[in-house]
């Protein structure tokens, strides 16, 4: 898969555009990235380049710009769109933007990438890790098992189960490995059986622990008020 990422200064670079003639193409609806990166500017894939590239094929030919966008709306360029993966509509966001959303540091998601726990989903041409939206869910997904007492390893396989999970709902043709989805999908349906009974454990802890909490404040305020009182 091709995970190169490239602002729109490299874009241009890179496929001898203008600012001029980017800003025509986009106006003329040939060329739109929707991919954002680093304070919500735009990021171009290779599938942009290739884009460009045909674009500027079909502009050398003699074709005007209105006669390329009804070419584009009447069939479309050729192989565009044809790995189907259906990212480029999504957003990215940088180690410091996932860190926030996630209400953790920088350091913590270093911390997973490096035990494998996560795993950026495309990097930048020049090297910066960019992660889809949804690592924001599995971030909090990790706090929350860590909190339930889940070591690393553990958390690693749910993560592992949580992205593969992603991974099929976003198969429309279901194209896996019917034996490997199904086996993925009852380990995960037992996982989530653990997780429901080790919740049930810390439910029924937490109303034991505010009973115990609710009656200590009690004694508690009361024994404040015999101390507080005159000669005692």
């Amino acid at each position: 898969m091709e995970n190169n990422l490239y602002d729109q200064q490299e874009f241009l670079q890179k496929t001898g555009l203008s600012p001029e003639d980017l800003a025509q193409w986009e106006k003329n609806h040939l060329l739109h990235s929707e991919v954002r990166i680093d304070n919500n500017l735009p990021g171009y894939t290779e599938e942009h380049l290739r884009a460009a590239q045909q674009i500027q094929n079909l502009v050398q030919i003699g074709y005007s710009l209105p006669e390329i966008r009804k070419i584009l709306k009447k069939v479309g360029l050729p192989n565009r769109g044809e790995n189907g993966n259906g990212r480029l509509a999504a957003e990215y966001l940088t180690v410091g933007e996932l860190a926030e959303q996630a209400q953790v540091n920088n350091r913590t998601i270093k911390y997973w990438e490096e035990r494998g726990i996560i795993t950026p989903d495309r990097r930048t041409s020049g090297g910066f890790r960019l992660y889809a939206k949804h690592w924001v869910q599995i971030c909090q997904l990790i706090l929350d098992l860590q909190n339930f007492g889940y070591t690393l390893e553990q958390i690693k396989e749910q993560a592992d189960l949580y992205r593969f999970l992603l991974e099929l709902e976003a198969d429309k043709s279901h194209s896996h490995n019917p034996q490997a989805a199904l086996g993925a999908l009852e380990e995960m349906e037992r996982q989530m059986q653990a997780l429901f009974a080790r919740m049930k454990l810390l439910r029924e802890g937490i109303e034991r622990w505010e009973a115990m909490l609710k009656k200590r404040r009690k004694e508690l305020a009361q024994l404040k008020n015999e101390y507080a009182r005159p000669g005692a």
